[in-house]
């Protein structure tokens, strides 16, 4: 029968190998987790949503953050008569058509 296994180190002789280093250590980052991806994105979310609201008050446009995931979105327009030039502003930041 074959002796399977790991080798005994023979006495008085010291192993050559050289300790791993963490994956830190050597630099090589660490992969993301999901949490650390949905974070990213959900802080990218607020920053970008209260950027826009910034713009929209300084055009004049009373605005107010939704609350409770609201299905309608994120940025409540306050007087419905804003709403075309909301769109305008929309259009002319991400440079897409609504």
């Amino acid at each position: 029968m074959a002796k399977m296994g790991v080798k005994k180190q023979q006495r008085g002789k010291q192993s050559t190998a050289k300790p791993r280093r963490s994956k830190i250590e050597s630099g090589v980052p660490e992969p993301e987790s999901d949490e650390d991806i949905w974070r990213k994105i959900w802080l990218g979310h607020g920053t970008l949503k209260h950027q826009v609201m910034k713009v929209l008050e300084a055009e004049g446009i009373k605005v107010d953050e939704t609350h409770g995931n609201d299905p309608n979105g994120d940025i409540l327009i306050i007087h419905s008569k804003d709403v075309p030039r909301v769109k305008e502003i929309i259009q002319t930041l991400t440079g897409t058509e609504i």
